[in-house]
Order: structure tokens, then C-alpha cells, then sequence
């Protein structure tokens, strides 16, 4: 392009007719043709549709986690309920226990069974009490104990 002579293009008078050349006509591309344009119409109604999703959800979520409270405080009553029957219970045994404690017949037939001065109060005399506590087996002429003290060898 260096030999060709410079022309102005800002005045169109001057400016020489370039030879057209054959060119496909740009308005018609084969192929499918264009897209079709979608109705905004339709973006309105998936935003709402979305919306509706998006409460319903929250609204689902917040059901499950009243029910689920729901069902744990049931729970917790249920075991409050049971440790007070149990409290109760226990409360009225110790009742009948004091009642007995503080009967003078019921005192002294339950001090004639346990009196430690009969060999046969418990079942078991002394000396089956002594046998169990000791093993038996002398070591420099002194007996070897057990180490469990004589009550729990009952």
C-alpha cells in the first residue's frame, strides 16, 4: 500500500468509488433463523412460582421444628411425670417406715430378731463368721486375714 496515493475519506467528493466486489447478502444467514424471544411475561410468573416455593418451604421448616419441640417437651413431661410417681412412691414407703420406726411393738419384735447376744441371730454363728474372715493358713505362726472386714462376709 505504499505506492498507492492518499486520499481523504472525511470528504466524500474527493474520495475515489471502490470497485464493489460480490458479497453474500448479510440479511438472509442460512440456518434455523433467528431465536425466538421468550414473553417476560414468563419471568414474572417463575419469580412468583419461586417465591410461593421459597414460603412454602419456610412455612414447612417452622412446622417441623414446633412438632419436634412439641414432641421433646411431651417427652421431658413424661419423665418428669414418672420421677415424681417414683418420688411419690418412695416418699410414701418412707412414710410406713417412720410409722413403724415410731411403734414401740414394731421396735422391740425387730430388736428381739436382730439381738446380737443370740449365736444365731443372723443364720450364721461366730465362728462361721471368724472361718470366712480369715483364710486359714498360719505363716510364722500368725494368721494370714482377708482383706474384707467381718460385715461383708455375710
Amino acid at each position: 500500500m505504499a505506492g498507492m496515493p492518499a486520499y481523504r475519506y472525511d470528504n466524500f467528493e474527493y474520495a475515489e468509488a471502490q470497485p464493489r466486489t460480490m458479497r453474500p447478502d448479510i440479511s438472509v444467514i442460512p440456518g434455523r433463523g433467528p431465536l425466538p424471544q421468550v414473553d417476560p411475561r414468563v419471568f414474572v410468573v417463575l419469580r412468583v412460582l419461586l417465591a410461593v416455593v421459597l414460603i412454602l418451604s419456610v412455612a414447612f421448616i417452622a412446622r417441623l421444628q414446633l412438632t419436634n419441640a412439641a414432641v421433646a417437651e411431651s417427652i421431658a413431661h413424661e419423665e418428669l411425670a414418672m420421677d415424681m410417681n417414683t418420688a411419690r412412691a418412695t416418699g410414701s414407703a418412707l412414710e410406713v417406715q417412720a410409722s413403724n420406726l415410731s411403734n414401740p411393738a414394731y421396735v422391740r419384735d425387730y430388736a428381739a430378731e436382730t439381738d446380737p447376744s443370740r449365736p444365731h441371730a443372723h443364720g450364721k454363728s461366730t465362728a462361721a463368721r471368724f472361718e470366712q474372715a480369715h483364710d486359714g493358713r498360719r505363716t510364722n505362726d500368725r494368721v494370714k486375714t482377708q482383706s474384707q472386714p467381718l460385715d461383708n462376709a455375710r
